[in-house]
């Protein structure tokens, strides 16, 4: 059961970050940072009890992953703060995969074959179509083009953090400590830089934002050294369904029955494009 739970934990971290951070308030950088100082503490323990080891390439590559993963969190809360949480994260979590996935065939040529190549573009097409079915609105509620912008630039900078250590070809528990320092040090400076706004109670009330994301990437990582990287990639994604369904039970954000058709719908399509890619890995 023990296990079951962990192997469950990215989707349930990832999933409800959103949700917490919409509930503990603050701006995005208050919301940022309490989540990096959690993040960076919980990567403190378990690189000290796995007794984890660093090289300078793989402290200094991690380091600039954190500083991406900094700055595109903080676009996302951006986008957060004026949108529903089941309107902004499908196109974020649809942007991430299309990023990503024609980065990891692009720049770090894991596309061999034409069928494999087909099966990613299909994967694409899946993951779009799904999220633009997800986001279907009869109520009005649509992303604004000033959102969308503010999303796809948080995917860039999200895909970056993702695409960087695996370019270098850093192991995952050397990633976690360097990773978290990057991202608390960004997240500082972002912080201070904001002369108006220097309040800490927002911060310590997303130590929990930081807490689920935390326990998510502690997850992954327990995950993969089971279960492999691919079926745990694609069980983490389940996230999309914990954040949308978390938005309309916690934060009320009604849909209406047609919408939730679309959303079941999309979610499907969405889940089938991560199966197929976690396939080609």
């Amino acid at each position: 059961m023990i296990a079951f739970l962990l192997y469950l934990s990215p989707a349930l971290g990832w999933g409800l970050m959103p949700i917490s951070a919409k509930k503990c308030g603050g701006n995005p950088r208050q919301q940022l940072l309490g989540t990096t100082i959690s993040a960076f503490i919980i990567a403190m323990i378990i690189s000290l009890i796995f007794q984890i080891t660093f090289s300078w390439v793989q402290v200094i590559v991690s380091l600039l992953s954190g500083f991406c993963w900094g700055l595109g969190q903080l676009f996302q809360f951006i986008a957060l703060r004026e949108g529903d949480v089941s309107v902004i994260m499908p196109f974020s979590s649809g942007s991430q995969l299309v990023f990503t996935t024609l980065a990891s065939g692009l720049l770090l040529g894991e596309w061999r074959g034409a069928a494999n190549i087909s099966l990613a573009l299909l994967a694409v097409l899946l993951a779009v179509v799904g999220v633009v079915l997800i986001s279907k609105s009869d109520q009005g509620k649509r992303i604004e083009l000033k959102d969308l912008a503010i999303v796809l630039l948080s995917s860039l900078f999200l895909c970056a953090y993702a695409t960087i250590t695996k370019f270098f070809k850093i192991p995952s528990a050397q990633i976690f400590l360097p990773q978290a320092l990057g991202m608390l040090t960004i997240s500082l400076g972002l912080f201070f830089l904001d002369k108006e706004q220097r309040t800490t109670h927002f911060v310590k009330t997303n130590l929990l934002t930081g807490l689920l994301w935390g326990i998510a990437n502690f997850g992954l990582f327990y995950s993969a050294n089971r279960i492999g990287m691919s079926l745990a990639y694609t069980i983490s994604q389940f996230c999309l369904v914990i954040t949308i369904f978390s938005g309309i039970l916690v934060l009320k954000e009604s849909k209406t029955r047609n919408e939730l058709v679309h959303i079941l719908i999309g979610i499907v399509l969405f889940i089938l494009a991560i199966t197929l890619l976690s396939s080609l890995s």
